[in-house]
């Protein structure tokens, strides 16, 4: 490799480890706002934290690893804490722990639930509760909305169809326009609107 790469390279991974350093430190922020094993935090702070997570790091799997690294670096003071908050997250955001999305992520969450319950420290049954991984819904259910809310009977459908769409209710309507939105948008990842962003293009 010539030498002219190597600042970059160099400049690369600086940016990498200030980045996880930051997140460290977020990390630790958001475990700091449970108490124990309470499945709500003290603060707004980690819905923010949870709900912006794909776009302050690359991969969450990483994420995940930082909430491993301080459960391993203090387990007596924080692990609890990051069962806790690791917890929150499964319940508010369980598409990120989706197995097929992201394969890495479910791992470690799996280690993590191992690791907590060979722990003295917590209880085994605030383990189950917080970790409960049986509990996330599938990708298809997360993400289509006509799983989640059934479409309208067949003769309510026949009825409108016969209907111009200015007789449509503002609800109906919204519906309609939301489900094809929805169509389109779901197909677009994360990582797909970063590149948009980044590059004016997907």
């Amino acid at each position: 490799m010539s030498d002219n790469y190597t600042p970059i390279l160099s400049s690369q991974k600086q940016e990498k480890a200030s980045e996880l350093l930051e997140m460290a430190e977020l990390v630790r922020k958001c475990c700091d706002y449970f108490e124990d094993c309470t499945p709500e935090p003290s603060s707004k702070f980690p819905v923010w934290f949870f709900s912006t997570s794909e776009w302050l790091i690359s991969d969450l799997s990483e994420l995940m690893a930082l909430f491993l690294s301080i459960f391993h670096s203090d387990p007596l003071s924080y692990g609890q804490k990051v069962c806790a908050a690791v917890g929150f997250w499964i319940r508010n955001f369980p598409v990120h722990f989706q197995y097929d999305a992201n394969p890495q992520l479910y791992r470690l969450l799996e280690r993590l639930k191992k690791l907590a319950m060979a722990n003295n420290f917590i209880p085994l049954q605030a383990v189950d509760e917080l970790l409960d991984i049986s509990s996330i819904p599938s990708y298809a259910w997360i993400r289509n909305p006509s799983a989640r809310n059934p479409p309208l009977s067949s003769t309510h459908l026949q009825v409108s169809s016969f209907c111009l769409i200015e007789h449509w209710s503002a609800e109906e309507i919204a519906k309609a326009m939301s489900n094809i939105e929805h169509k389109v948008l779901s197909r677009i990842t994360t990582g797909e609107l970063k590149q948009y962003i980044k590059i004016g293009k997907i």
